[in-house]
């Protein structure tokens, strides 16, 4: 069974200087930060033109950094390490799931066009949807609607209540809340 290790590095250090005036002359500095992921089990895969590296590990498993915004500085690996170095103000994912590297492939277009957490399940392990179809069905032998109310397409708060019986049947009364 293989481990893997993360790590945070603060490349660039500096000094907080104490008189007001200074620091408000003084530019602010670029702070870049180094996340490793260390394994013993990596064949990594780097895309600098897209901003991820990413590894297949074993039995249908997957991980990768992928930088998502902010300066991006680069990525680098090799057997035990994958590294992407941005600046510490920048959003990346951190991605251990099922599937290859084809599954955070698919991924990088959503993620450059600002998209992947916009979508109704941004997830790198199963298909991304767009829109998520509910469909609602009673069947049973022992219940009537009897109300008319129709409900187009789109999102519906509905009530549903128990309006009494006729003999064995129960009566339900569907409309829109």
């Amino acid at each position: 069974m293989a481990s893997h290790k993360f790590y945070f590095y603060v490349i660039t250090s500096f000094i907080l200087v104490s008189i007001i005036s200074v620091i408000s002359a003084v530019p602010e500095p670029t702070v870049d930060v180094l996340i490793r992921l260390e394994s013993q089990t990596f064949n990594p895969y780097e895309d600098m033109s897209d901003n991820y590296v990413v590894s297949d590990i074993s039995q249908d498993t997957v991980t990768a950094l992928v930088h998502a915004a902010g300066t991006f500085n680069g990525v680098s690996s090799d057997s035990d390490n994958i590294d992407l170095n941005a600046s510490i103000n920048s959003k990346t994912y951190l991605v251990y799931t099922k599937g290859d590297r084809n599954t955070i492939d698919s991924r990088i277009p959503t993620i450059i066009s600002d998209n992947f957490d916009t979508v109704p399940n941004p997830s790198f392990g199963f298909p991304l949807s767009k829109k998520n179809k509910i469909v609602v069905s009673l069947e049973y032998e022992n219940m009537d609607v009897v109300s008319s109310e129709t409900f187009g397409a789109g999102f519906h708060d509905m009530i549903i209540e128990n309006v009494g019986a006729d003999g064995n049947r129960y009566l339900l009364d569907i409309k829109s809340k």
